[in-house]
């Protein structure tokens, strides 16, 4: 596979660069003399030779056309552009089956950036004029985005293929799915909740027979489910209401990943009813009081987790870490002092663990939340005995570790502000 060469990519972007600083001067009725004052350039240097504006032309042309600044960059700098392209012997050869499949098959081995090559290739063997084998590469697209961490990216896709219209019904289940699943992933919880409403109530339109809408009730209960477990926390008026609705989705979720993997023995079911089962205790426990002794459940269930290796397949790796999760929420709410410390300690380090392992960005999110909380709360205790900060309240990172932190803080609006404190704690930047 072969890529775009630098000198043709900043080509382009000259080229977009140029469109949009015609159309703002026409849209302005001005002069490019005019234009340039208005962006505070000389006229004869408005389009840079590399094609990449600095920040202050993208805002200042971004606000001459009335557009918000990212709509410029994704404008001038778009996902097509920097996807691998296939070479001209490949995939343009291949049938729109056997490029799904090779998609499909990169993204099991969660290699996302050729799932990505793959969708663009897909996407230009079948033109402009069908809006259906379109929306099978923005699926495909959004699938490798997504399980690259970058959710808002997904979103972008799944709305440039929802957009179309005309859409078979598994192409707009598909999309629907993964727009509610991003939505949740982004912490936009009442988004997410609506969407997966919604699917739940065109699914009851259908023959519950088809496999694929039994795939999808599961789904959508489980992401509405979760997202109503998120909101316990978040929503504290309606809190009995969050703990109601989150159980009795994730049980049903629960029940028919089982039933999915019992009948068709594909073992990506299994892991996901485990993991709503954890869901389920996470919701429960915090409604009955029993939060203690789930955290102690979940902590001895991490002896089927010391050895990841023997732990596989990554389904059920990932599910133990979200039962990480699920205990440092239940710690948080019900617990105190050196028993929460301790039990947040210790499933934060196996979090930390799994999503290395995964390279798993939502529980990597999650692990440093939990992790910089615990930290603050070791430094408040010491400094109410006029103690020096303790060792451990403090953040020390390695390039690994620094890159992980700002890969999360771009991944998710809702962490930088942790992001900043703990590239704070560290000494790597001033308060």
């Amino acid at each position: 596979m072969s890529s775009i060469s630098p000198t043709a990519l900043a080509a382009r972007r000259r080229a977009r660069l140029r469109v949009l600083l015609d159309l703002a001067r026409r849209m302005n009725g001005w002069s490019r003399h005019e234009l340039a004052e208005r962006l505070g350039r000389d006229a004869t240097k408005l389009i840079p030779a590399s094609g990449n504006p600095k920040l202050d032309l993208v805002v200042a042309v971004a606000g001459a056309l009335g557009w918000d600044p990212g709509d410029v960059v994704d404008d001038l700098w778009t996902p097509r552009e920097l996807s691998t392209i296939p070479d001209s012997t490949e995939p343009r050869s291949s049938s729109t089956d056997e490029l799904l499949a090779r998609g499909l098959a990169a993204l099991d081995r969660r290699r996302w950036d050729e799932a990505r090559a793959v969708a663009v290739a897909l996407r230009e063997s079948c033109g402009s004029a069908d809006s259906e084998e379109d929306a099978v590469a923005d699926e495909l697209e959004a699938a490798a985005w997504s399980g690259a961490g970058c959710h808002a990216t997904a979103v972008a896709v799944v709305r440039r293929g929802m957009s179309a219209g005309g859409l078979a019904f598994a192409s707009h289940i598909r999309l629907s799915l993964r727009l509610a699943m991003c939505n949740y992933e982004l912490w936009n919880l009442v988004e997410a909740r609506a969407i997966a409403s919604d699917l739940l109530d065109q699914m009851r339109r259908r023959s519950v027979d088809d496999r694929l809408v039994r795939r999808t009730v599961a789904s959508a209960h489980a992401i509405r489910g979760h997202a109503s477990r998120r909101l316990i926390g978040a929503d504290s008026a309606d809190r009995s209401r969050h703990v109601r609705q989150a159980c009795e989705d994730l049980a049903l979720a629960e029940q028919e990943f089982l039933a999915l993997f019992e009948e068709f023995g594909e073992i990506a079911d299994l892991g996901a009813s485990h993991l709503h089962r954890g869901g389920v205790l996470e919701a429960r426990a915090t409604g009955d009081g029993s939060g203690p002794e789930a955290v102690a459940t979940i902590i001895d269930g991490l002896e089927n987790a010391v050895d990841l290796d023997r732990l596989a397949p990554e389904e059920a790796i990932e599910a133990h870490g979200w039962w990480c999760v699920f205990g440092c929420n239940l710690a948080l709410r019900s617990m105190s002092g050196e028993d929460r410390e301790r039990s947040l300690a210790i499933l934060t380090n196996k979090a930390f663990e799994i999503a290395d392992r995964l390279e798993h960005w939502s529980i990597r999110e999650r692990a440093f939340t939990f992790e910089h909380f615990r930290r603050q709360r070791i430094g408040t205790r010491v400094e109410e005995v006029d103690v020096s900060r303790s060792p451990e309240s403090r953040w020390v990172l390695d390039e690994e570790d620094l890159g992980h932190v700002l890969g999360t803080m771009g991944r998710f609006p809702s962490f930088r502000a942790v992001g900043w404190r703990i590239l704070e704690e560290s000494g790597l930047v001033e308060d």
